[in-house]
């Protein structure tokens, strides 16, 4: 046993060098958990015990301390094989003396100290202990800790002096320890953002409400238009579904009748293959586009008739072979007229006109789902009604591009 007590005392003096001073010790809790040796008187005839427990204490001051405890094992009688399971739970005070890091105590107790055979009825009896023992700061709150005491069975006959040495380690806490690490777990715990990934694992704090967001607390990635590519890096949102695009997720040109002119420049689509076109995708020699107004200028009717006049053909036939190749293009033709008359005849024979043009357009070829008729009399005057010139140019048929 001797030998035990001097390895339980070596271990203490040899633990790590350059370790952080002691804390307070006033109004501090420590728990501890040990294990060593109950050696037996040998009157008692128990073979000695490999025990292990736990304490629970308060520092009241500096020095003085107080502490339950309790220790068990399984242990044997001597020359028998009938197990015997002892229990020594106690009530103890402690005196520190105080050198830096070292922290050596003297104590004094009492409790039961309780036998059980197996297979018998328990034999409890009232004991008393004194002793001491020494204790290390390897951290602020963390000590080792060994204890060596003399158990003394109070009980005459019962084998009246044991030993009990132990080896362990203790946790100072207090209040302000216990507030510190319950707001330390508040802190790991809290998520300011909401996102779902708490504050200590968030590389994006301030997640806007409803972002999804990965692991790291970042927002998703998203793809609002399916074009696949994310928003962040998307300069063209809302793509129409199907479209290719490039890296920047906008529409990536297309060649879509093949004429070596891209859809977003080519001003006539559906050109056959094998035509030869301009820079604008228009079959060459084909005449420019007029202005989104366009005056057909030499288009005229017969009077108070929307009967067209023979010249006015050939500027019609003009019209349609600028429009015939530019599929996309979409008119409204409007018919004019001067103030002479009534206005209500005047909108009326305007209407007739526009209608008399669209026609001939549809008879050329001109589909006519890309051209829409309307009237608007005298109320669109394009010049002065009060000349002669001026009427005349008031009667006119004008193009406006709808859509190109």
């Amino acid at each position: 046993m001797k030998n035990e007590i001097k390895t339980v005392v070596a271990l203490v003096l040899l633990a790590g060098t350059a370790l952080p001073a002691a804390a307070e010790l006033k109004n501090k809790n420590e728990v501890s958990v040990q294990a060593g040796a109950m050696v037996f008187e040998g009157d008692a005839k128990i073979e000695n015990d490999f025990v292990y427990g736990a304490r629970f204490g308060h520092f009241f001051t500096e020095r003085l301390s107080a502490e339950i405890s309790a220790f068990t094992g399984d242990t044997s009688r001597k020359h028998s094989e009938a197990n015997l399971n002892a229990l020594y739970p106690t009530v103890a005070a402690s005196y520190h003396f105080r050198f830096g890091k070292w922290l050596p105590f003297v104590q004094v107790g009492a409790g039961i100290l309780r036998l059980h055979p197996a297979g018998a009825k328990a034999d409890s009896d009232f004991a008393a202990h004194w002793g001491g023992g020494l204790k290390y700061f390897y951290k602020p709150d963390l000590l080792l800790r060994a204890d060596v005491d003399h158990v003394i069975n109070t009980e005459s006959g019962k084998g009246t002096n044991n030993l009990l040495a132990v080896l362990g380690v203790s946790w100072l806490f207090g209040k302000e320890e216990v507030a510190k690490k319950v707001e330390e777990v508040k802190q790991v715990l809290k998520d300011s953002d909401g996102d779902g990934v708490t504050d200590d694992k968030d590389l994006c704090p301030n997640t806007p409400a409803g972002v999804k967001v990965d692991a790291s607390g970042c927002p998703v990635p998203v793809d609002s238009d399916g074009d696949g590519v994310t928003d962040d890096k998307d300069k063209c949102p809302n793509t129409p579904a199907g479209v290719k695009v490039d890296a920047n997720g906008c529409p990536l040109p297309v060649d879509t009748d093949g004429d070596g002119v891209t859809d977003d420049k080519d001003q006539c689509p559906g050109t056959p293959a094998g035509v030869k076109v301009d820079e604008k995708g228009c079959p060459q020699g084909t005449k420019e586009m007029p202005t989104d107004n366009w005056v057909l200028k030499g288009v005229t009717f017969e009077v108070n008739s929307d009967v067209l006049k023979p010249e006015s053909r050939q500027v019609l036939d003009e019209a349609v072979a600028i429009l015939q190749p530019r599929t996309s293009v979409r008119l409204e033709i409007q018919g004019h007229t001067d103030n002479t008359g009534n206005s209500a005849y005047n909108l009326k024979l305007s209407e007739k006109r526009a209608a008399a043009v669209k026609a001939y357009l549809v008879s050329k070829g001109i589909a006519a789902d890309r051209l829409e008729a309307k009237g608007y009399g005298d109320t669109m005057p394009a010049a002065d009604n009060s000349t002669p010139a001026g009427r005349e140019a008031n009667r006119r048929i004008e193009f406006k591009v709808l859509s190109r």
